[in-house]
């Protein structure tokens, strides 16, 4: 049995939707590989100074599309060096 990965948490800076679209961001917003993102489906929050999937603001955090999407999960990127910065909105 292979051992359980962990990752950093998640902190909404964004780095996933604005350098790598994901499918739903493809087929919902009809948003391309780059030079196209940010995903448009991603919100700035000014209150909680973070970034949100609107998909998964609309659908739920607990919902079977977060979990497909491993919302919660946490930061897998290693080439995310935001996630070491205070949260900037991005969908700018």
């Amino acid at each position: 049995m292979a051992a359980e990965t962990t990752y950093p948490p998640c902190v909404g800076c964004g780095f996933c939707c604005t350098k790598a679209v994901c499918a739903l961001g493809i087929g919902f917003y009809e948003c391309n590989e780059p030079p196209d993102p940010p995903c448009r489906g991603l919100v700035w929050s000014e209150q909680d100074q973070r970034h949100y999937c609107q998909l998964i603001l609309e659908q739920g955090a607990e919902s079977k599309l977060a979990e497909l999407m491993a919302i919660g999960a946490g930061c897998s990127c290693t080439l995310n060096d935001w996630y070491r910065e205070p949260n900037q909105n991005r969908t700018k």
